[in-house]
């Protein structure tokens, strides 16, 4: 088994590399030069665009470049070189984005992030979680977190499971709810843009803390050449943004991940 996972991983990238080597040859400007001007690192990044039938995918391959005894040498890291992936064939549907608008309202799933959400009809994957959704219920959750959702013309009622305790809430769009976590939420979302934020306090955490406030929210949009995301991660409650701006030929593109900040400058170089 662990050698078929190997195989399957090498035919992988093989195809990958074959598809941005051909593209590079007869479109062009596929592969990009990016330098950072505070730090003077550098390096590659591969860009590749596909689209066949229902699916679409765009690829981005990050390309480190270093010396080691003064003979320079790369290290792509092909972990996550998917960017955004769609493929959307009724009754079947699978995404990796951070658009996902038709998620429910929950106070421990943060709809900015990116993440996998794959359905057959109703029915599928959210992340780590099992979902299923119509027009009147909604039910998304795990062993650690379930929320069940009411949809009404004019309110949503939600009750979560989350750990040991329960919350229960209220709304549409704007939601305020009650329980083991009590405080108020929103999201809104459109094909170009998504929001999200939760304020709260957590009756479950230690007794120097559970008063506290917790602050959770996300952000994406995507206009024209720009691509914006700001997630808060809940696990490490570090805000992590990410930007891409094309002028013209030339990527502006930047990140921040705690106290790593990145610029970088990607000029085609094929």
């Amino acid at each position: 088994m662990k050698s078929q996972k190997s195989v399957a991983k090498i035919l992988y990238i093989v195809i990958f590399l074959f598809a941005t080597a051909y593209t590079s040859i007869t479109f062009g400007e596929t592969l990009y030069f990016g330098v950072s001007p505070f730090d003077t690192t550098y390096g590659l990044i591969a860009r590749y665009d596909f689209s066949f039938w229902k699916f679409n995918t765009k690829f981005k391959l990050d390309i480190p470049i270093d010396q080691k005894r003064g003979i320079i040498y790369i290290n792509p890291d092909f972990s996550n070189m998917i960017d955004y992936f769609q493929f959307d064939d009724y009754p079947y549907k699978v995404t990796y984005t951070t658009f996902n608008g038709d998620i429910p309202f929950t106070t421990f799933i943060n709809p900015a992030s990116k993440t996998w959400h794959s359905t057959w009809v109703n029915t599928g994957y959210y992340g780590d979680y099992l979902i299923h959704q119509d027009d009147m219920l909604s039910i998304l959750g795990n062993s650690e977190a379930v929320s069940v959702s009411f949809k009404t013309k004019w309110v949503d009622i939600f009750l979560e499971r989350v750990g040991d305790g329960f919350n229960f809430g209220v709304g549409k769009n704007i939601y305020a709810f009650y329980g083991t976590r009590t405080g108020i939420g929103g999201t809104f979302s459109t094909d170009n843009f998504l929001v999200y934020a939760t304020g709260y306090t957590d009756s479950s955490a230690s007794n120097t803390t559970n008063n506290a406030i917790n602050i959770d929210f996300g952000f994406s949009v995507k206009i024209d050449n720009l691509t914006m995301n700001i997630v808060k991660d809940q696990k490490s409650g570090a805000t992590i943004w990410n930007a891409s701006w094309k002028v013209g030929d030339m990527y502006v593109t930047g990140r921040c991940k705690g106290k790593e900040i990145r610029l970088d400058f990607e000029f085609p170089i094929w």
